[in-house]
């Protein structure tokens, strides 16, 4: 996609490159044309300290490789091939351009905002959604209800049931860090706690157990535990739940 060269790309190819290759240079600053053209060369210095960063396998990996190698001031540059397509393209066209999407934007995260995700700006975030998570549920929770009957209920039996609840979020933290460990991923009770708080928590704002998406994102953002392990230990969850039902 640069002057001088020849490249008779047909629109399937074409009109997706050019749409993909933008939005790279957009959301990860490259100042590349052309991120996928398979005829590339790097220096065995460069890669031997930038490979074990590359976090995809997959059609992702050299785009990834050459935004990380502007990032650490390496001097990339592009040349005029000739090129011709031979055969049909091995993309698949809407699980791959999805994929890619998604990596463009966990890339642009991890670069651009986690850097800037200080103590104080989690604190200050997670502040300020258990407000907006209250607020929402004041839109389908009568909270003079839920107190009116809890002033005609005997005041022992809330202490009792306010304690059992409380003793059985570390309950669940070892459960979840039970479940982890069978994954391969030893992870302590006391944050494992807190992750189980939050995605409850969340389950009470949004519908259909969102909230659960929730875990799986933190338990990614902070640990780097896998989605797809994220999402099978939920799944455990909800099995044992079930069974003890």
């Amino acid at each position: 996609w640069i002057p001088g060269r020849e490249a008779a790309r047909p629109a399937k190819r074409g009109v997706p490159s050019r749409a993909y290759n933008l939005f790279v240079r957009l959301f990860l600053r490259s100042g590349l044309r052309d991120h996928q053209c398979g005829f590339k060369a790097i220096s065995r210095d460069a890669f031997e300290e930038l490979h074990h960063e590359i976090r995809d396998h997959h059609w992702f990996w050299d785009t990834e490789l050459l935004v990380r190698a502007q990032r650490r001031g390496y001097r990339v540059a592009e040349f005029p091939v000739d090129w011709t397509p031979k055969g049909d393209t091995k993309v698949d066209l809407v699980r791959d351009v999805l994929g890619m999407g998604s990596q463009v934007v966990s890339t642009w995260w991890e670069l651009s905002i986690q850097p800037r995700i200080t103590r104080r700006v989690s604190m200050a975030v997670g502040v300020l959604m258990t407000f907006v998570a209250i607020g929402l549920m004041t839109l389908y929770i009568d909270f003079e209800q839920v107190f009116a009957r809890a002033s005609e209920a005997d005041p022992a039996l809330i202490g009792i049931a306010a304690l059992v609840y409380l003793l059985s979020w570390p309950v669940r933290g070892a459960r979840y860090r039970d479940i982890l460990s069978e994954l391969g991923y030893r992870e302590s009770t006391a944050f494992l706690t807190g992750a189980v708080f939050i995605s409850q928590t969340g389950n009470l704002v949004f519908p259909a157990r969102a909230g659960d998406g929730v875990r799986a994102y933190v338990m990614k953002a902070r640990r780097k535990i896998p989605w797809a392990s994220g999402f099978a230990s939920l799944a455990a969850e909800r099995v044992f739940d079930l069974l003890s039902l």
